[in-house]
């Protein structure tokens, strides 16, 4: 999928050839109910912060 969307932006295909880490997140949904916005910004929210505390320089 990210070699893909490389091909429909700019912006993307500045980092062809970059290695970079990419942090995937399921979100659970009902198929006889959508997901509300807020439930959408709070996955997104939450995938943030767990990317960069991960890519946080770590304190000795």
């Amino acid at each position: 999928i990210t070699r893909r969307m490389l091909d429909f932006s700019p912006r993307l295909k500045k980092l062809a050839g970059v290695p970079c880490q990419v942090y995937v997140r399921t979100v659970a949904a009902n198929n006889a109910q959508p997901l509300t916005q807020d439930q959408c910004l709070r996955a997104l929210h939450h995938l943030r912060v767990q990317s960069t505390s991960k890519t946080a320089p770590q304190a000795k």
